[in-house]
């Protein structure tokens, strides 16, 4: 009876195998259909041990305030955040009180994180999100700008 059970396993095995390779194949079909300027948002995969994001077509390791910056962004409602919500992610993480962060500190960790994001073609882009009336910034979002890799 365990021989058996053993068959029945490898047989699933195999179709579970078989049902990948369609998927990735039919994922390759739909990207070719669909037109670049029309492509949809890429999935991005997190790896908080070793602070790893992963998409695609590549990877990035990244140091902890800038790992924590982009999955805040990433799992926030329209990949939108706020200072406040950056702030508390990134810095007071876990933390009773509230320690002040100067916006220059915030600024500064952004910039760095396009510059690096944008080394490695990550396929999103961080911008700035602006109140219309006063042009204050109010926080971040991440938005889909898949970038091409020169060779």
């Amino acid at each position: 009876m365990n021989l058996r059970l053993f068959e029945i396993r490898n047989k699933i095995d195999n179709l579970l195998d078989q049902v990948d390779l369609l998927r990735a194949e039919e994922w390759s079909i739909v990207q070719l259909l669909i037109p670049e300027t029309k492509c949809c948002e890429e999935p991005l995969d997190f790896n908080d041990t070793k602070r790893i994001i992963c998409w695609h077509n590549g990877m990035i390791r990244v140091g902890p305030k800038m790992y924590r910056l982009i999955k805040t962004l990433w799992n926030s409602k329209k990949h939108r955040a706020s200072l406040e919500k950056i702030e508390q992610n990134v810095w007071n993480l876990g933390r009773p009180k509230k320690l002040f962060i100067d916006r220059h500190t915030i600024f500064t960790l952004i910039c760095r994180a396009q510059k690096e994001l944008k080394k490695h073609h990550f396929p999103y882009e961080i911008i700035t999100g602006k109140n219309f009336s006063t042009q204050e910034i109010k926080g971040f979002r991440l938005v889909y700008a898949p970038r091409k890799k020169n060779n």
